[in-house]
């Protein structure tokens, strides 16, 4: 659990061995089952395995806890964690999630996992409680303290936003996820320049390479279209070569280069590929001069967003 909730590529990786081995040890463990179908669900968001192969591994995990300890804590946690995530089924992952509460209010998870639910609902106040009621219960756990900047982040309160990175980067300068979103903060507030030059910095670290994802849209914002275009054709030839990319990613690039239908054609790709970074479209800043083609609108709706 410290790993998988460091959220860096090297702790994925050992959270997957440990638990692992933990089953390896013990067939019938119903928490270590629990853990792996969240396990699963974080490997399809961060690009380790597509998503349409993952998340049906996910919910075999599952279905196992389920047989093995069906009222826990931890199954209901891993349940709501997949409806939200996997099928976009926000009023499953909420009553899921709250029966999780009822059994162990002190569940960090659970509390992280519920205000993401009305994060992506955009309920910002809800999002907020639980949130920040999550970072209370574990303070030094990076994986709600994340959550928490991405949903002021959506609710376009960057200031926020960026004081929850850098108190973060306080304990832990190097931690990626709060690099990035710092990054994507500063676009939005017209220091681009300056979050290009925070990318050049991430790209020095273990890792770093994965920033390319989200570069290349700060490049479009500059007015420089070669580099854009160039960071785009090595994302794509990443997600063809070595690991799943979400389209969502290049779409964000080329709406910024107001390449509209280039930018609907990539989230139509995420669309047939499952891809969870969708949940983020009805509030992304980075799709707002999208907002007003039908194309986009009914993607929107597609995902589950009224």
């Amino acid at each position: 659990r410290y790993h998988f909730q460091q959220l860096s590529p090297a702790d994925i990786i050992k959270s997957r061995s440990l638990l692992e081995e933990a089953v390896s040890f013990d067939a019938d463990f119903a928490v270590a089952h629990a853990a792996l179908a969240e396990q699963s669900v974080m490997e399809g968001m961060l690009g380790f395995h597509p998503p349409i192969e993952i998340f049906p591994k996910a919910k075999e995990a599952l279905r196992r806890a389920f047989d093995l300890n069906p009222n826990s804590t931890e199954f209901y946690t891993a349940a709501g964690f997949v409806d939200l995530i996997c099928d976009w089924n926000f009023a499953q992952a909420e009553e899921n999630l709250r029966k999780a509460l009822e059994l162990n209010s002190h569940n960090a998870l659970a509390n992280n996992y519920l205000g993401q639910v009305f994060m992506f609902r955009c309920h910002p106040d809800e999002a907020e409680f639980y949130l920040r009621r999550s970072v209370e219960i574990e303070p030094m756990t990076f994986s709600s303290g994340i959550v928490l900047a991405i949903a002021y982040f959506l609710g376009r309160d960057y200031q926020k936003a960026i004081e929850e990175c850098e108190r973060m980067l306080a304990v832990y300068p190097h931690f990626f996820n709060a690099l990035w979103m710092r990054c994507c903060c500063l676009e939005q507030t017209g220091r681009a320049a300056e979050a290009i030059a925070e990318y050049e910095k991430i790209l020095q670290e273990p890792h770093g390479e994965l920033v390319r994802r989200w570069m290349g849209y700060a490049y479009a914002l500059v007015g420089d279209t070669g580099n854009a275009l160039a960071t785009a054709a090595l994302v794509e030839t990443e997600k063809q070569q070595t690991h799943f990319v979400s389209p969502t990613h290049l779409a964000a690039l080329y709406a910024a280069l107001k390449d509209t239908d280039k930018a609907i054609s990539y989230l139509e790709d995420a669309l047939a590929e499952c891809d969870p970074w969708l949940l983020w479209l009805a509030t992304d800043p980075r799709f707002d001069n999208l907002r007003s083609d039908r194309r986009f609108d009914e993607l929107v709706k597609r995902v589950g967003f009224k």
